[in-house]
């Protein structure tokens, strides 16, 4: 369908963070609780509907007259920055495809088939168009069907079983286990569900049994691992994303205020911060954690600093080592032109840099800036 007037959206109230942003379809206004990206202003050109799974895509482009202040003006064809947004009708219950179920279990889309044929273990609904989709029940009974599984409960023995029967083996097979494949999937259930206290319980059994930071490292990191990437695909809506981030960010603010800190022989100080637009803070927070528990010292600036006032403020403070983020910010190019610049900003300081795109990124890096990509390498680093 074409649109059949023009509508202007701020930006602060989208999210270019990751190619798909799930708000209600069919409203003119955007729903404020998605992350701030930048603040510019959009026009829509164009709409395409597909009717099976309920989504719109709006494809936007910034206006001419807002391109940044010293930035001559092209032939306006030229200077649309074009961006894509998939809008997710949430005004009925969540619908799944195999593949978003795949996703979230492990379980290849092959195989649920073939349970659901021969053992009937799931009846998805069927769209006009005979396209399959699933709810939120089918998604945490494949994923406790899947926990079970592991346990090496044969399936045929799982399709017996009633709901309630199904939530008390999973109960008892976890209850003493340090199965993290099997903790991150009750993890992922609390979010579907939205159930903070089945998520205390799930990580305060943890905690007791391996400690906060194994905890961390073997749980809570793959999990926003794992969420981050069915976010960024758009399996998971914002609500549920930032249901689970805000519980892990209240661990570890909390962990961090607790340390008993015993200096290091040879202390280091980092200065901690996150890029201008960049909102994803929870790494940033645990790496954090990490350090200040080996005895360095920390200065945290957090989220969204501009490159102008990082260099200002290095003026006043003196710090041994940089270190950042970026989970969606940059990707490609982009990120490498930002890294060159900041490098070149602070061509004396070793410039830890970490996130989902920079750990993908095959580019050349400067040669002050070293790429983490996992926990062991960096505190291997800083303990030698």
């Amino acid at each position: 369908m074409q649109p059949t007037q023009t509508h202007d959206y701020d930006s602060r109230l989208l999210s270019h963070e990751r190619p798909q942003t799930c708000l209600p379809a069919g409203r003119h206004k955007l729903l404020a609780n998605v992350c701030c990206a930048n603040i510019s202003r959009f026009t829509i050109l164009t709409f395409q509907s597909t009717t099976h799974d309920s989504r719109l895509t709006v494809t936007l482009s910034r206006k001419a007259t807002d391109l940044p202040a010293g930035r001559q003006a092209q032939p306006a064809r030229e200077c649309l920055l074009r961006k894509h947004f998939t809008i997710h009708n949430y005004n009925s219950m969540a619908k799944y495809s195999i593949k978003d179920l795949e996703r979230l279990s492990g379980i290849k889309a092959h195989t649920i088939r073939i349970w659901e044929k021969r053992y009937g273990l799931l009846e998805p609904s069927r769209t006009e168009t005979n396209i399959r989709y699933y709810s939120d029940e089918d998604l945490k009974k494949i994923l406790n069907i899947s926990l079970l599984n592991r346990y090496g409960i044969k399936i045929s023995h799982i399709a017996g079983l009633h709901h309630d029967q199904l939530a008390e083996k999973v109960i008892l097979a976890t209850k003493d286990s340090a199965d993290f494949d099997a903790l991150i999937d009750q993890l992922v259930i609390s979010m579907v569900e939205l159930d903070e206290q089945k998520f205390e319980k799930i990580i305060s059994r943890a905690i007791l049994q391996i400690g906060f930071e194994e905890t961390i490292l073997k749980v809570i990191y793959p999990l926003l691992d794992k969420i981050g990437i069915l976010w960024m695909t758009g399996v998971i809506n914002p609500a549920q994303e930032h249901f689970i981030s805000n519980l892990v960010r209240q661990k570890l603010i909390v962990a961090i205020d607790e340390l008993i800190i015993h200096s290091h022989p040879d202390p280091k100080k980092f200065l901690m911060f996150l890029p201008e637009g960049e909102l994803h803070e929870l790494g940033l927070l645990f790496f954090s954690y990490l350090i200040r528990k080996r005895g360095h010292e920390v200065i945290y600036f957090g989220q969204w600093v501009p490159l102008n006032d990082l260099v200002e403020a290095s003026t006043v403070i003196q710090f041994h080592y940089l270190f950042t983020s970026i989970i969606s910010l940059f990707s490609g190019s982009v990120l490498i032109s930002y890294l060159e610049k900041l490098a070149s900003r602070f061509p004396d300081k070793p410039i830890f840099v970490t996130g989902h795109q920079v750990i993908r990124s095959k580019g050349s890096l400067p040669q002050n800036v070293i790429k983490i990509d996992s926990i062991e390498y960096f505190l291997k680093i800083i303990e030698e």
